[in-house]
This record gives C-alpha cells, sequence and structure tokens, in this order.
C-alpha cells in the first residue's frame, strides 16, 4: 500500500487502493470491491499485460458518452502468443456479441483493456448471483443489455505475461520494438 501511494505521489496521481477480502473468488470480486470508490467511468486493465499508452486512447476516443462499456479487443487471433489461455470474443461491427476463453465461434482476442461505467458492478452482481464471480461474467450480463462494445486495437501491441516463455516472449517483442520506436516518442 505504501509502494502505491509513492507512485502515485511521484506522478502526481491520485491513487486509492482497495483491498479485496474475496479475491480468490475471481477477478470480478476485485473489480466489485472498488464500486464505493467510483462514480464516473474508469478503466481496468489486467496486471500482467505489457502495453502501449494508444490502447487507452482508443478506448477513450471510442466513448461516445452512451450507457455502456468498451473492451480493447484484437483480431490479430493467428499472431496471439498463446490463442488457448486467451480469452476469445465474438464481434459484429463494434458490438460484442459473446466473449469466453472456451468460445468457439470468434473473431477476436479480449486484450484485457476496458473503458467501464460505474453500471459494470450491477452487471458484476447479477454475474455473482449466478455463481459466476469473474470479470467476464459481468461483461456477458452487459453483452445481454446490449452494453458493452468493442475497440479494435489490432494495431497496438499489447502481450499477455502469465508464463516464464510468455515473459521471454514479452521481453524479446519491447527489445525489438525499442530499436524501432524514435527517441520521445
Amino acid at each position: 500500500m505504501e509502494h502505491i501511494q509513492t507512485l502515485g505521489e511521484k506522478h502526481g496521481l491520485e491513487v486509492e487502493a482497495v483491498e479485496n477480502p474475496n479475491w480468490e473468488l475471481g477477478n470480478g470480486t476485485s473489480a466489485s470491491a472498488c464500486a464505493p470508490h467510483i462514480k464516473r467511468p474508469f478503466f481496468i486493465m489486467m496486471c500482467d499485460h505489457l502495453f502501449e499508452p494508444p490502447i487507452l486512447e482508443h478506448l477513450v476516443a471510442a466513448d461516445d458518452g452512451t450507457e455502456a462499456c468498451y473492451l480493447a479487443v484484437d483480431r490479430r487471433i493467428d499472431t496471439l502468443f498463446d490463442i488457448d489461455d486467451g480469452t476469445k470474443v465474438q464481434i459484429d461491427g463494434n458490438i460484442i456479441k459473446d466473449i469466453d476463453k472456451g468460445l468457439e465461434n470468434f473473431n477476436a482476442i479480449d486484450t484485457g483493456f476496458f473503458l467501464c461505467r460505474p453500471l459494470l458492478f450491477s452487471a458484476l452482481e447479477e454475474a455473482r448471483k449466478q455463481k459466476d464471480y469473474s470479470l467476464s461474467g459481468g461483461i456477458r450480463q452487459l453483452i445481454a443489455g446490449s452494453r458493452m462494445r468493442g475497440v479494435d486495437v489490432s494495431g497496438c501491441f499489447w502481450h499477455d505475461v502469465d508464463t516464464p516463455e510468455a515473459l521471454s516472449f514479452g521481453e524479446k517483442c519491447l527489445k525489438a520494438r525499442e530499436k524501432t520506436i524514435p527517441p520521445g516518442s
């Protein structure tokens, strides 16, 4: 908690760490733990993902003010490091139709970057009533209510780091990008 506060001060950010006593139930409970502290749009980002900031810029640019949440999706399915671990998405235009790790019919991948509104919390509560404590469970509730949009970020770099092999691959990707990105970009 002290380190998070120090990082916030260092970067001029107001940071409030929220502890989740139910984290073992699923990642949806971590999002729900923040509900009393959030009253406006917010980002959810997977902490084990490497990414470039334009992903967040694309999410913000896509937000048209409607009562919906947004997920950055990647349509470059064949380039994913570990497709079996990826959360699959079926999307039609910018409307997300389905999401699940085991989805058979999919045309995009969940990158782990969301721009959400507090309406996510009631969706997570509905999922919890069905014994689904995952963030994807809440997202499926939003999909059922036509309140989940996809934002194509296929041109942006992102990578999920779940294993030592994935870490090694991610490091190689970052080193390769370092050589091609001009200083100050």
